[in-house]
C-alpha cells in the first residue's frame, strides 16, 4: 500500500507537475492539518484517491469549508485492511480554534480508548502534534501531548503520523523518522510517502476497498 502524507506546508509541485512520482499508485492521501481544504481537494482529485484529514491549529477555515474527505478526529475508520486513529489541534498557546490543554487531550484520547475496549488493534494514528518529548523546544504551541505517549505505549501502532513542528524550527533538524517502542514515528511536514508491504499486514490476505468508519 502507498500512502502520501502532507501536512503544513503546500507543495506546488505535488499540485501542478502531470506526473508527481509521489502520486503514482497511491493508495489514499492523508493530510495532518494547517493545509487548505482547497489544495488538499486537488491532489485527491488529481490522484483519484480516498482523503483523509485531520485539523491543525491554522485550520480555522475548516469551520466554513472543509475537506471532501474523511475527517479521522476522535475516530476509528478502516480502509483495506488497516485501522486508523486521529486526533486534531495542538497544545493550546491562547483561545483559538483547535487547541487543546494537555487535560482536555486526555479526555479526548479516553473517550477513543473506551471504544477500542474489544479490539485494541491500531495501524496508523493520524495527528497534527507530535507526542510530548519528541522535540526538546520551549514554546508552548510546539510541545506535543503527553496523552499521545501513552497512546503509543498502550496500544503500539505500528505508525504515528504528524505534522505542526516544521524542520527548520531547530538548527540541525532533517530527521523526520523517531522510534518509540515498537511505533515508528513520523514528522510529515510538507510530504512523506509511506509505502506498506503487503506481507505486513496482519493476518495477511487481500486489501478491502472503501473506507469505514467503527466510530
Amino acid at each position: 500500500m502507498k500512502i502520501l502524507v502532507v501536512s503544513d506546508k503546500e507543495v506546488p509541485a505535488l499540485r501542478d507537475e502531470p506526473n508527481h512520482p509521489a502520486l503514482e499508485g497511491l493508495d489514499c492521501i492523508i493530510s495532518c492539518g494547517d493545509l487548505r481544504a482547497s489544495y488538499l481537494n486537488s491532489l485527491a482529485n488529481k490522484a483519484q484517491v480516498p482523503l483523509f484529514y485531520v485539523a491543525g491549529n491554522h485550520d480555522f477555515h475548516y469551520r466554513y469549508e472543509r475537506p471532501k474527505g474523511t475527517n479521522l478526529d476522535m475516530k476509528i475508520v478502516e480502509f483495506k485492511g488497516l485501522r486508523f486513529v486521529g486526533f486534531q489541534g495542538s497544545m493550546r498557546y491562547n483561545h483559538k480554534a483547535y487547541q487543546y490543554t494537555e487535560a482536555q487531550m486526555k479526555k479526548r484520547v479516553r473517550h477513543v480508548q473506551y471504544r477500542l475496549l474489544f479490539n485494541r488493534h491500531v495501524d496508523i494514528v493520524v495527528t497534527h502534534s507530535p507526542p510530548a518529548g519528541i522535540y526538546s523546544v520551549d514554546d508552548i504551541c510546539h510541545q506535543g501531548f503527553f496523552a499521545y505517549r501513552k497512546f503509543i505505549e498502550k496500544y503500539e501502532p505500528r505508525y504515528f503520523l504528524h505534522g505542526h513542528f516544521h524542520l527548520d524550527y531547530l538548527p540541525g533538524l532533517s530527521r523526520r523518522e523517531n522510534i518509540l517502542g515498537n511505533t515508528k514515528i513520523i514528522n510529515c511536514v510538507g510530504f512523506y510517502v509511506l509505502e506498506i508491504n503487503q506481507r505486513d499486514k496482519p493476518g495477511g490476505g487481500e486489501w478491502s476497498s472503501s473506507p469505514t468508519s467503527l466510530t
